[in-house]
């Protein structure tokens, strides 16, 4: 599978038709890369800027928020090994959590 573009990406200028997502890397002379549209008839239009600052925050804060489950359950796993019978609810959030880590994609 290919890598998805880095991160940060931003919202461009909304125009007649809908809104551009974007990548830049700051740098002097850099190119900025339109990664997506949301179009949107006019009247929608401000719905499609909110939905592509939705993505843009979904995929900006994606890794960190991997990464932080992935401790939390590293975490909790470590102080509970031999405390907690299966059936009990903190075995069932632990679980909760790495359901939704597959679920990220993120390496096991």
């Amino acid at each position: 599978m290919n890598k998805h573009t880095p991160t940060p990406w931003h919202v461009g200028e909304l125009n007649g038709s809908g809104i551009q997502i974007c990548h830049s890397d700051n740098s002097p002379g850099a190119i900025s890369k339109n990664l997506a549209s949301v179009t949107a008839r006019q009247t929608w239009l401000k719905e499609a800027e909110a939905n592509a600052k939705h993505i843009v925050l979904c995929v900006n804060s994606h890794d960190a928020l991997v990464k932080a489950l992935a401790d939390m359950v590293e975490l909790r796993e470590l102080t509970m090994a031999s405390r907690v019978s299966p059936d009990k609810p903190e075995l069932q959030v632990v679980e909760a959590a790495r359901a939704a880590l597959a679920a990220a994609g993120a390496p096991k």
